[in-house]
């Protein structure tokens, strides 16, 4: 699995996504050959403060969701939860080189390792977040759910809620490592 230093620019960190999306789009095709389209999403255990990255997986793997806690909220929880949106996905295309993003031409894994970076010190005055794990999803057992957003465009493609039988919707839950400095 390939890593980069937590403090490395942001284009550091969407330089590894390909790689990523070959190794996402490998796990898909091997343990859900029939899936086509995956929703990809990234988790920081910043969000999830006290557990594991096995632990959060677990979880994910049991239940379909991240979201273990229905009452703690995170940024922009509450406008997202009114309109019945579970959780927020890349969606993507399984392809024989990788994964093909679905709405921007980019690595899908190297997009989103660079909006942890970039994202939260604009949206939440955060510090740049690392992602710790990845879930796949299939998208066909996910319910897309319309944002539409103040400046009147209407996304289709990245919000959902969880189908009929959430565990059935997970593919695979990738825990990432740290890079550790060298030392002499």
């Amino acid at each position: 699995m390939p890593t980069v230093d937590d403090a490395a620019p942001p284009g550091e960190h969407a330089a590894i996504g390909p790689k990523l999306d070959q190794r996402c789009a490998m796990i898909a095709r091997a343990d859900a050959p029939r899936v086509a389209r995956i929703g990809v999403r990234g988790l920081s255990l910043v969000d999830h403060p006290g557990w594991s990255a096995s632990e959060l997986a677990d979880v994910i793997i049991r239940t379909g969701t991240d979201r273990h806690d229905r009452e703690r909220l995170l940024p922009f929880t509450a406008g997202y939860d009114a309109l019945g949106v579970e959780l927020h996905v890349e969606p993507a295309v399984v392809t024989d080189t990788g994964l093909q993003a679905l709405r921007h031409d980019q690595s899908v894994c190297g997009r989103m390792l660079s909006d942890f970076r970039v994202g939260p010190p604009v949206d939440r005055g955060a510090p740049p977040m690392r992602i710790d794990l990845i879930t796949l999803y299939d998208l066909d057992r996910l319910v897309s759910v319309p944002v539409t957003y103040a400046d009147g465009h209407t996304d289709r493609l990245t919000s959902y809620r969880l189908g009929a039988d959430p565990p059935a919707a997970v593919i695979a839950v990738l825990i990432l490592g740290r890079s550790s400095p060298s030392r002499p």
